[in-house]
Formats: structure tokens, sequence, C-alpha cells
């Protein structure tokens, strides 16, 4: 295994229009997102992780998954932080993220139930594994900026897309 890249983003309650993949500014974030991917392998980073919450994680991770079919020698994991994390998703983001881990290399369940805390476990797990954060914030208070507050307390490399540049 070469260097390690983690995900970390917003969710679609802070990024509404994120709900909606084929939405244009949902297709620039993308366009972003594979980019910076692409410079990441490019780089000799060959293994990503994806915490899989509804939004941006998921985007990643299939962005991750499509980019495997010019690039076999990359893997995705999937980092969930509870069994149920899917329980209380619309049926149409439930079917996409059984999808995505159908797909991925390896999944690794973090907590068997939710508890209060299971998301920031699963933050910390993917920052201690990596060489690099790509973190898809603009700005805001939540649990992207605690994980960059994480990354940057164990000198993991940050690199920021604001999500905000995606609107027009």
């Amino acid at each position: 295994m070469g260097k390690i890249c983690s995900f970390t983003g917003h969710r679609v309650q802070k990024l509404t229009w994120l709900s909606d993949f084929n939405s244009p500014p949902s297709q620039v974030l993308r366009d972003l997102i594979k980019s910076k991917i692409l410079q990441k392998i490019n780089d000799g980073y060959d293994y990503f992780i994806s915490g899989m919450a509804l939004g941006v994680d998921m985007m990643c991770a299939d962005i991750v998954l499509e980019l495997k079919n010019d690039y076999n020698s990359i893997k995705l994991e999937c980092a969930i932080p509870c069994e149920n994390q899917t329980q209380f998703w619309p049926e149409e983001q439930r079917q996409k993220y059984f999808e995505i881990l159908n797909r991925a290399d390896y999944i690794n369940i973090l907590n068997k139930h939710y508890s209060r805390n299971c998301n920031h476990i699963r933050n910390q797990y993917m920052v201690s594994k990596s060489n690099c954060l790509v973190a898809i914030w603009n700005g805001s208070n939540g649990g992207t900026k605690n994980t960059i507050i994480l990354a940057n307390k164990y000198n993991i490399p940050v690199e920021i897309i604001n999500p905000d540049e995606c609107l027009f």
C-alpha cells in the first residue's frame, strides 16, 4: 500500500443542492473533487478512505470507484461509523450507499450501534490512517471543521475545496 488519502466534507443538510448529484453545482464540485483525486493518484496515493456520510463523502467514494476503471491499482475503504447509519435515509440514497459498499475494496464498521461520538470515532480513525486529508469545507462549524482541526493536530496535510465556489 502506498499513500493514504481520506475525505471529509459537508452533508446534504449543509449543502442542500448535494441531494441531487446531477445538479449543476454538484457537477462542478464533482469535477473539482475528481481533479483533486487524480492529482493525488499522480502523487503516489493509491488508497482512499470515505466516511460514507450522506453528501460529500458518498460523492468522493463514487468518484474513486469511477476512477478505478482507469487506475485499477487504487483502493477504496468505506469507514462506517455504525451499522445502522442509513436507518433514516431516503431509499434512493440508501440504494446508492449499498451500491458503493458492494464495489468498495474494504468496509470497516467502527461501531455496532449509533452513539453520540461514533462519527468522531470514525473521523479519528480516518485521520490516524491518512497521509493527507481532502476537505470539502466552506468554513462553517461542524464535523468537517473538527476533522480538519484533528488532522492539523497530527500534522496531516489538509487540502480544502470550498463548495461555495460551485454556486453560480
